[in-house]
């Protein structure tokens, strides 16, 4: 396994929407779900991925991205503390809420503890 992770930023904004793809990873969400709850739903998922973008270009990454080579592979949200009794994150000050990986790498471990400390 020969992965690099990186922060979602402006520039990265491409690898995460050929990521996730027209639909928007999970129906739409764009990692939006543990930002603003249920409400996602109700809304256009057009304004969840402007969202999404705008937190990756405010300077505080929403995320990071595996690659292998040049490919975004797996996605993981980093939230605020708010998030840590949903799902525990083991980095102070943060959690994990959403994670996406293409169905090539499912179940190849890109979430071991291995892979996270690579």
């Amino acid at each position: 396994m020969d992965l690099t992770f990186s922060p979602l930023t402006a520039g990265q904004w491409p690898a995460l929407e050929d990521l996730f793809g027209r639909a928007g990873a999970s129906n739409g969400c764009w990692c939006m779900y543990w930002r603003i709850g249920p409400r996602y739903r109700d809304r256009p998922r057009e304004d969840n991925k402007r969202d999404l973008e705008r937190l990756a270009r405010s300077g505080q990454p929403p995320g990071l991205l595996a690659f292998d080579g040049g490919t975004a592979v797996g996605w993981c949200e980093l939230a605020n503390t708010k998030l840590e009794s949903v799902c525990p994150s083991p980095s102070p000050g943060g959690a994990s809420g959403c994670s996406s990986v293409i169905a090539a790498w499912s179940g190849a471990g890109l979430a071991s503890e291995e892979a996270i400390q690579s």
